[in-house]
Order: structure tokens, then sequence, then C-alpha cells
């Protein structure tokens, strides 16, 4: 299952939360700015008077409509100077059809933009200038509790809240999970599997 647009609901700004971290390495960063923007891949859903949807594989969402992959969900923009304890943060969901998913293999692939002026907003099928930079791999089983039930128009699915955090610390970037539960902020712990980034200075 991949990050789903709709999907995208805001950016929170709040005090990072105490917990594991994963670190990708060789991103580029002058005086904790942002030489390039970094995001995720998300889904669009889907419009057949979109030009960017046009020959685009259609698939249904668990909550009832239709989209389309390869959508550029930016998470921070170039030369966005960020404070040593400070970090951005996009909102997310993901839905399941069943109440008891499995939970303990969260993948998310990380992405820069490493071309000139401002980003494509398909990064698939890896449009140029957008390069893999590395993917996080969290155990997020303890977010069971945090499941909600929906009803969309092909019946019930379940939908789990969750935040991906980034904040520079030196020359590298980290990057974690973040979700509420019992009225408390938790952060799952989190693995890394690092990819070159190549076209790009470290």
């Amino acid at each position: 299952m991949k990050l789903t647009l709709s999907d995208f609901l805001r950016i929170r700004a709040k005090a990072v939360a105490d917990g594991a971290v994963i670190w990708c390495g060789k991103l580029s960063v002058i005086s904790r700015a942002t030489r390039m923007p970094y995001g995720v891949e998300i889904n669009d859903p889907y419009n057949p008077r979109e030009p960017g949807h046009v020959g685009r594989p259609v698939h249904r969402h668990d909550a009832g409509y239709d989209y389309v992959t390869g959508k550029w969900s930016q998470i921070v923009g170039r030369g966005h100077v960020m404070n040593a304890d400070g970090a951005m943060r996009e909102s997310y969901w993901r839905s399941y059809k069943t109440a008891n998913p499995r939970l303990a293999n969260f993948k998310v692939t990380m992405f820069a933009y490493t071309g000139e002026g401002a980003p494509n907003p398909w990064l698939r099928n890896m449009n140029r200038g957008f390069e893999q930079i590395c993917e996080v791999e969290a155990d997020l089983s303890g977010m069971r509790q945090a499941l909600k039930r929906k009803t969309g128009r092909d019946g019930e699915y379940y939908y789990l809240d969750f935040t991906m955090a980034l904040q520079f610390g030196g020359t590298e970037l980290q990057a974690f999970v973040e979700w509420e539960q019992d009225g408390e902020t938790r952060t799952g712990p989190a693995s890394i599997l690092p990819s070159a980034l190549s076209g790009a200075q470290g």
C-alpha cells in the first residue's frame, strides 16, 4: 500500500518528539539550509480531465475512489533554513481493508529533486531531476490501536494517521515517524536501507 494523496492533510509545526531516528546520508546542507527539495511519492485521486493523469494506470482505493500513482509530495523546499531543534512535518494517512493489518513493515522511499527550477508535479516515471536518496523502514505494530474505522463508497475500511518528519543535524538528514495515540505523540523505532544519491554533491 502506497501513501495516498487526499492523504496529505497539512504541515504541522511542533517540537521534535524523543525517540529513535534514522539517518539518510549524502544529503547536501549548507548552514542547515536545504540545497534541494525533499519529498515522497503519493497517489492522486483520478480525474479524467487532468492532463497529468492521461495514460497512467487507474487503481481503486480502499476508501472507494479511483486514483493514479506517481505524484510528488514535497516535505521541504530548496533553500529552507531550519533551526537545530526544528523539523518539517507532513501528515499522511494510509488505508487498510482489515482491522488487523500487518504494520511491522512500514516503508517510505524518500526522494530529492536535484534539477533546476521548480520540481515537476510528477516524479513517476522518474522525471529528470528526481533522485532516490533512501528508504525508511519502521516497525509500526504499536500503532494498531490508533486505527480508525470509516465507511466509504465500497464499504468499510480502516485508516491510520501518521506524520513524516525531517530534521537536519550537521550535514545529515534525520527522518522519523510520529503518530497520536491515547492523547500522546509517539515515535516508532525505525531503520534505514541506504541508497546512493547520484547527481548531487555531498
